[in-house]
């Protein structure tokens, strides 16, 4: 919430907006780093070194990650998903320690689910669904990182530490179940029904806040039906291209709500 913050340049903007805005403080240290004119290898090193010095371990995942055509974005997807690789290997109290103590993961498990593309983004086009091999590594990484983090396994905390560190640590909140939802619930229904069984069980809290989150969402849609004929009469009258593109953002908008 801070990031979203300090790169919208005021309070934290709602979960609900149509555009998923970008964090500006992460694509800045990430862009620097990976160069697109360095060979992939030294691309790899420099973002490593991003990581360490200014990020954290983890790297964020930015909106231009979705191209696999990209080497950078192809370089960045890698690092991810090594880490989080190696994070899922962990025994369950090196599991814990990290989410306790390394808080780039948090921003980047929230990025991956706030800017990770949605099949619908693109209409369902071939170039929406055609996948790398590393963008699915990583995807089945980042959901099984948040299905470990509601599950009782040997080792780990008891569950009312978890509840509490995964709520200190902003690691788990309704915004990124449904995320989680619209993500990997088409493919994987049963597995994403069980991460939310596990999550409202483990934080009953979460239900209260799926409450609340309704009406916001509902006012979002009225101001957006709103907006959104005031665009359409200006197209009509005047053939607005900026209303144009309002509309389609508009459209997309609803689009994503409604399938989550």
């Amino acid at each position: 919430d801070a990031v979203r913050a300090a790169a919208s340049g005021g309070s934290a903007p709602t979960r609900w907006c149509p555009a998923r805005e970008l964090r500006t403080g992460c694509a800045l240290s990430r862009c620097e780093a990976l160069d697109p004119q360095l060979p992939l290898a030294a691309m790899a090193a420099a973002a490593a070194k991003a990581a360490d010095a200014a990020l954290g371990r983890f790297l964020p995942f930015l909106p231009q990650d979705n191209s696999s055509a990209d080497a950078s974005a192809d370089a960045a997807v890698r690092l991810i998903s090594s880490e989080l690789g190696e994070l899922l290997r962990a025994p369950s109290v090196r599991f814990w320690a990290t989410l306790r103590d390394e808080a780039s993961l948090a921003t980047c498990l929230d990025s991956y689910l706030r800017f990770k593309r949605r099949v619908h983004d693109a209409g369902g086009s071939s170039a929406a669904c055609d996948e790398s091999a590393a963008s699915e590594h990583l995807a089945r990484r980042v959901f099984m990182v948040l299905l470990r983090m509601v599950s009782d396994e040997p080792g780990s905390p008891a569950a009312p530490e978890r509840a509490s560190l995964l709520s200190e640590r902003r690691l788990l909140d309704i915004p990124k179940l449904l995320d989680a939802v619209v993500l990997f619930g088409p493919a994987n229904p049963e597995l994403v029904k069980r991460l939310l069984s596990q999550a409202f069980e483990l934080q009953p809290r979460l239900l209260d806040a799926l409450a609340e989150a309704a009406p916001q969402l509902a006012g979002n849609l009225q101001e957006l039906a709103a907006r959104g004929m005031g665009m359409a009469a200006a197209v009509t009258q005047r053939n607005d291209a900026a209303a144009v593109a309002g509309i389609v953002d508009t459209v997309s908008y609803l689009h994503d709500a409604a399938v989550t």
